[in-house]
């Protein structure tokens, strides 16, 4: 971390700062959706199916 930190000294503005957490923000966003999604198949797939598609992996 101080390396980085030392690296981006007078490099990263605060415009950096808004379009990191923006970045962010999307990837949490679509985190909840996949979650979502997952949760809408195995109810949609049932006990028996959830536990098949489990047991494969």
């Amino acid at each position: 971390m101080p390396a980085l930190a030392e690296a981006l000294t007078g490099r990263f503005t605060a415009h950096h700062g808004y379009l990191v957490g923006m970045n962010l923000n999307l990837v949490d966003a679509a985190t909840a959706a996949i979650a979502d999604l997952d949760a809408r198949i195995a109810q949609a797939l049932g006990p028996t199916l959830t536990a098949a598609v489990e047991g494969s992996q």
